[in-house]
């Protein structure tokens, strides 16, 4: 009896077997081409969009994840485009039966009978509607069901749908047309981004024409029909005027934004940078400049640090970056500058952990000839004997020349070099004593990192840009008495 059983079925199996074994085969020998590059966003530490990149084929296409998108667009895409996407393994039998009848009794192609992941099948892999192309759309709709969940699948479709021009994926798009982020949206305006991509470049709402409001009225008296969205509020999205606007992609913190870019990897990157901070130090920057400006001064840049985590909230690299005339653009916080009399500091607090100097020490702040070299003080006076304290407080320079002739001009430059300073390793061969006073170069956020080491116990943390990144091992640099 079990021998009739296996007998009976065996081609069943075999079949069943086979086709397994082809679609295993061809899955390993065309796998899916998921190389889709994404626009880089950067993002403040509250969420805040600051800045996002065109991809290398000049697209605004931004990576859009479920929790980034209204609840409104998310159900008027699957409710129009694919209402049993939860259900079906990539591939709707009824629909396409449906579709295959209709097109073959007209003649023509009027459905197309492409899911969800289908359709994130063709946009992955673009290619000419036909029937043997629809082919290769189920099987790469199936790969896909299988290698991803369907929260990934519908995020891949989000974020590739086309709106005309170089603009895919609805974060992209709400964007560019409302100037708000996609969780944002009213519902006409979601109603209207689930209308687009059916004809993404007649529909574009940068180019105005009467079939954009048509479209959008018969979607939202559809949904009114199938009872989709409450009554009163389909009735609020069709009053809602239609307005022609490409906005710019937001455009904050440019210095910061661009650093970022240039120097993290990923498609979205969530930063430490605190918003509220940051419009207050580019505010007070501005105006400090301007008071300044008398003097000749008509730029400046401005790093803030948490010392708590390292982390930066505040990253102004000029006063105005489109201020051409004082060269905005220029990141002032990269820059190599001189350090003027900031390395003092350091100077003395490595001096402390030597033994070599104590706080009322005494120095001879008098006229003095270092082989050749004479150092004055800035207001071109000269002290006497006066202590470490004072000489340190007062920034006076003969000291701090001193003391650098005693610690070894290599030794401090190899301590600087410990602390990250590349720029005075690669000038050490060129390097003298008037280094303590401005005569090397480094740049703001060398020096930052370093000054952020006396409010930390005299140790220096990695200074972090990306939110989340904050285990980072430390390097003491200075005892604690000496910081303190």
């Amino acid at each position: 009896m079990h021998f009739d059983l296996i007998k009976k079925y065996s081609i069943t199996v075999k079949i069943i077997f086979s086709v397994l074994l082809i679609f295993v085969s061809l899955d390993l020998l065309f796998p899916i081409p998921l190389k889709k590059e994404f626009s880089k966003e950067i993002h403040a530490k509250d969420g805040t969009l600051l800045n996002a990149y065109l991809t290398s084929d000049d697209k605004w296409r931004l990576r859009t994840e479920l929790d980034e998108v209204s609840p409104e667009l998310i159900k008027a895409i699957l409710e129009k485009e694919d209402s049993w996407f939860y259900w079906h393994p990539g591939v709707n039998p009824i629909s396409i039966a449906r579709a295959f009848y209709k097109n073959l009794t007209t003649g023509e192609i009027q459905l197309g009978a492409s899911t969800i992941t289908m359709q994130v099948a063709r946009m992955l892999e673009p290619k000419p509607r036909t029937y043997l192309n629809k082919f290769v759309e189920i099987f790469r709709a199936i790969q896909l069901e299988l290698k991803f969940s369907k929260k990934e699948i519908l995020e891949m479709y989000l974020s590739l749908l086309p709106f005309g021009g170089n603009i895919e994926g609805v974060k992209s798009a709400s964007y560019i047309y409302f100037d708000r982020p996609p969780d944002n949206l009213s519902l006409a305006q979601s109603i209207m981004l689930a209308v687009i991509p059916n004809d993404p470049n007649t529909l574009r709402l940068d180019r105005f024409n009467d079939d954009i409001i048509s479209n959008r009225s018969y979607w939202i008296n559809k949904f009114k029909q199938d009872r989709i969205f409450s009554s009163s509020d389909l009735k609020d999205a069709l009053n809602e005027p239609i307005e022609k606007n490409r906005f710019p992609i937001p455009v904050m913190a440019p210095h910061f934004s661009q650093f970022i870019k240039d120097n993290f990897t990923g498609d979205i990157l969530n930063t430490t940078l605190d918003l509220k901070l940051q419009q207050t130090a580019e505010n007070l920057l501005k105006r400090r400049v301007n008071k300044l400006f008398y003097k000749g001064i008509t730029n400046g840049a401005v790093l803030v640090i948490d010392n708590k985590s390292s982390t930066v909230v505040a990253y102004c690299g000029s006063a105005d970056f489109y201020d051409k005339g004082s060269f905005g653009e220029v990141n002032g916080i990269t820059a190599t500058r001189s350090p003027g009399s900031t390395l003092k500091a350091a100077l003395y607090a490595n001096a402390f952990d030597r033994g070599i100097l104590t706080p009322q020490m005494k120095f001879a702040d008098i006229p003095t000839d270092f082989h050749g070299y004479q150092p004055e003080n800035y207001d071109l006076k000269f002290y006497g004997n006066v202590t470490t304290e004072f000489a340190l407080v007062n920034s006076l320079n003969i000291p701090a020349v001193k003391l650098l002739e005693q610690i070894g001009l290599n030794n401090f430059i190899n301590f600087l070099d410990g602390c990250g300073f590349n720029q005075v390793q690669k000038q050490k061969r060129k390097l003298g004593l008037s280094m303590i006073l401005g005569g090397c170069g480094t740049n703001l956020q060398e020096l930052t990192g370093l000054f952020s080491a006396f409010a930390r116990e005299g140790k220096l943390y990695p200074i972090q840009f990306i939110a989340g990144n904050q285990n980072q091992k430390s390097k003491q640099i200075f005892s604690d008495a000496a910081s303190y």
